[in-house]
C-alpha cells in the first residue's frame, strides 16, 4: 500500500537514501560521544611482546655462547702435580698415596707387592717432566734410579682425565712403577 507524499508510513517517516535519521549524512564513521575526533590509536602490545621475546632469545644465545667458550671442555689442571705427588709417594714408600694415581683402586695384595718391590730394588724417582698433553691425555716422564740398573732410567707415566682428576688407567708393576 502506498501513502501520499508527506504522510508517514506505518513505521514512521523514512529518511532519504544516504542519510541517517535526524538529517545527518552518513560518511562511514559514526560520531563518538565528543563528536568526530582522531582515529583510535593502534595497540603496541604485539610490538612490545615481540621485542621482549627477541631480547630473551638474544640474551639466552649470548649466555650459551659464553658457557660454550669459557665452559669446562676438558682438564683445567696441570697433570704434573699429580705425577709429582706420585713420585713423592714412591720415594717415601707410601703405597696408599701411590694408589691415588690410579683411576681404579688397587687391591691390598698389589699394594704389598709394590712396597716389597720398591724396597728390594731401592727405586727412587729423581724428577718428573711433562712430555705432552692433549685433550684428556697427558704423558709425564719419570726419571728414576734403582739398584742393578744404569745410573738413571726413564719411564713414561700416561695419565687420563677421568671425571674431575688426572689418573693412570694402566697398572703399576710389582715395583710400583707404571707398566
Amino acid at each position: 500500500m502506498t501513502y501520499p507524499p508527506g504522510q508517514p508510513g506505518p513505521y514512521g517517516q523514512q529518511p532519504p537514501y544516504g542519510q541517517q535519521p535526524g538529517g545527518q549524512p552518513y560518511y562511514g564513521r559514526q560520531p563518538g560521544p565528543y563528536g568526530y575526533g582522531p582515529p583510535p590509536k593502534k595497540s603496541n602490545t604485539g610490538l612490545i611482546i615481540g621485542l621482549v621475546i627477541g631480547l630473551v632469545v638474544l640474551l639466552g644465545g649470548g649466555a650459551a655462547a659464553v658457557i660454550l667458550l669459557l665452559g669446562d671442555s676438558g682438564p683445567d689442571s696441570d697433570p704434573v702435580p699429580v705425577a709429582q705427588a706420585y713420585a713423592d709417594a714412591v720415594n717415601s714408600r707410601d703405597v696408599n698415596a701411590m694408589a691415588n694415581v690410579l683411576c681404579d683402586a688397587p687391591t691390598d695384595k698389589e699394594k704389598q707387592d709394590w712396597l716389597a718391590g720398591l724396597n728390594q730394588k731401592s727405586v727412587r724417582i729423581l724428577r718428573v717432566e711433562k712430555q705432552s698433553e692433549g685433550g684428556t691425555s697427558a704423558y709425564v716422564l719419570l726419571h728414576y734410579t734403582q739398584r742393578g740398573s744404569r745410573p738413571e732410567s726413564k719411564l713414561m707415566l700416561a695419565l687420563d682425565w677421568k671425571g674431575e682428576r688426572w689418573c693412570h688407567q694402566g697398572f703399576l708393576s710389582t715395583t710400583g712403577l707404571p707398566s
